[in-house]
């Protein structure tokens, strides 16, 4: 509980972000997490724009989503893996977590989200509050997340976030590429 009270009232703390260490960082918390070791996560970065939001919330997404990567992955999987696709321009970041876990049901995509939703067949420690955090950071963030997922093959998450640089650093990287043509 007292995360969601935090997500609901945290002010946005800009900073320009760099994704290996939000990855790494997340890693490192979780790496305590029973079948951490298992989880292979490959990660591409795409993009030369510095990216700027708040650090710490995005931390909160990465450690939401990646943790569930590592709960919900196939006990008899022999590769269990997860890939971060992270695409950056000057007007978003589009950051998509895929992995080869044990799915979520069509009729529960839309629920997913929701306070306190867990799947039940799955037995995962958890309070169903993870992805509606998640859920809450992105829209304070002004961002989007969606879903797709099939029971035995994965899931994907893909959030967009606004990229809240300043007008004028842009430009200046503008000129700066536009003078190295």
């Amino acid at each position: 509980m007292i995360n969601i009270t935090r997500s609901s009232r945290f002010k946005i703390i800009l900073s320009e972000v760099d994704f290996k260490s939000v990855i790494n960082e997340s890693l490192s918390n979780l790496r305590n997490l029973d079948g951490s070791h298992k989880l292979k996560v490959n990660t591409t970065i795409e993009g030369f724009i510095p990216f700027f939001s708040d650090h710490k919330q995005l931390l909160v997404i990465f450690n939401n989503i990646i943790s569930n990567a590592i709960k919900y992955q196939h006990s008899h999987e022999v590769n269990p893996q997860l890939a971060i696709a992270i695409e950056v321009d000057d007007k978003k970041a589009t950051i998509s977590f895929k992995d080869n876990g044990i799915g979520i049901e069509k009729e529960n995509l839309n629920k997913v989200f929701d306070m306190f939703f867990r799947t039940i067949d799955y037995k995962a420690d958890g309070s169903g509050l993870g992805l509606y955090i998640v859920k809450e950071i992105v829209k304070k963030l002004k961002g989007k997340i969606a879903v797709e997922s099939k029971v035995n093959e994965g899931s994907r998450f893909v959030v967009e976030l606004p990229n809240r640089i300043d007008p004028d650093l842009l430009r200046k990287l503008n000129r700066m590429v536009q003078n190295s043509k």
